[in-house]
């Protein structure tokens, strides 16, 4: 075989090798997200256009939440 077509076929797998891992990173971030939010991702999802949109709205509220400082609360403030 002629040396062009050995690297369009290394092109070609490196090309579903990235699309491959994208999938693959697309779902474990939907899926994470899923279980963090529970409905309140359905809920996002039905007040978007698109998942994209609802995902990007609630990794943005996951950051601002890690931003914060939470403590528990002591007793007598429970109180």
């Amino acid at each position: 075989m002629d040396t062009w077509i050995w690297v369009l076929i290394a092109i070609l797998a490196v090309i579903v090798i990235v699309v491959v891992v994208w999938l693959a990173r697309s779902k474990r971030r939907t899926t994470t997200l899923r279980d963090q939010f529970g409905s309140e991702y359905d809920r996002t999802l039905q007040q978007t256009d698109s998942r994209r949109e609802a995902e990007v709205d609630l990794s943005a509220r996951r950051e601002r939440r890690d931003q914060l400082d939470i403590r528990p609360l002591t007793a007598a403030a429970q109180e």
